[in-house]
């Protein structure tokens, strides 16, 4: 009895350590982080490159994963760094969450890079937008200039940061030049339980890839202006189109612009 008692009180003790209210903390969306390289199209390999410092004062990071022996924070002093802590591993949803507390937010500064390892020496890579909460939108995104092109491989993501368990999201495609629809997707975000309490790790995700394929509707254009907006549970969330050359490997990310 006595031993079950302490583990009860354990285990309260493990739980209360972790049952911090997200309010207290910032969502801070990773698009696209890796855990480990993996495999792609044409010999590539990829992997992410992500550095979080802490510049000015304290940062505090909120643990997603739930253990015994795990800190429910992680404290930051000025100027210490994390690198390459937190990834996605292969059969997970794009998209990672981490929690910044938000009195310590603005001392927080980010760094993420993908690269292809198989022409590593060729390029640095391309940065990836780290996604502060701020920058989270509720009304329609757009993403101009969009290749149609068979030399480039096209991917679109729409992420929804507050993992929403059947959140989907609207893509309506225009030609770039006319601005008449040309075609419209909408599309489920996957969606996998993962974290703690309120603190999911993978944002739930709505992904085109291959454009060309996924909408022939498109083909006779030059290039297209994708609108995306949510059709189902999600409130807020993001966007992005990847484009990556088919002979170099080269990626160019195509985001939402600061709207005034």
């Amino acid at each position: 009895m006595k031993r079950l008692f302490a583990t009860l009180v354990l285990l309260a003790a493990t739980v209360a350590a972790f049952a911090q209210p997200q309010s207290d903390f910032e969502p801070v969306l990773l698009p696209v982080s890796l855990a480990q390289a993996i495999p792609g199209a044409f010999g590539s390999v990829w992997a992410t490159d992500f550095w979080l410092m802490a510049v000015g004062g304290n940062v505090t990071v909120g643990a997603t994963e739930l253990c015994g022996a795990c800190s429910s924070q992680v404290l930051m002093g000025s100027n210490d760094t994390l690198h390459n802590s937190f990834g996605n591993f292969p059969d997970e949803t794009p998209g990672e969450l981490i929690y910044i507390k938000r009195d310590t937010a603005a001392n927080a500064r980010f760094n993420l890079r993908i690269r292809d390892l198989s022409r590593q020496s060729q390029t640095w890579g391309t940065e990836v937008p780290v996604v502060r909460e701020s920058q989270f939108r509720t009304v329609a995104i757009t993403l101009l200039g969009v290749p149609v092109d068979p030399r480039f491989r096209v991917t679109l993501r729409a992420y929804d940061p507050d993992v929403h368990q059947h959140a989907s999201f609207r893509f309506d495609f225009r030609d770039m030049r006319t601005g008449a629809i040309l075609a419209s997707r909408t599309v489920a975000a996957a969606y996998e339980q993962s974290g703690h309490f309120a603190f999911p790790r993978v944002a739930a995700c709505a992904q085109i890839g291959d454009l060309r394929a996924a909408v022939p509707e498109i083909a006779s254009v030059e290039s297209v202006r994708i609108e995306v907006v949510p059709a189902d549970e999600a409130t807020r969330f993001w966007s992005l189109a990847s484009v990556t050359n088919n002979e170099t490997q080269h990626v160019t990310l195509i985001t939402p612009q600061q709207q005034p």
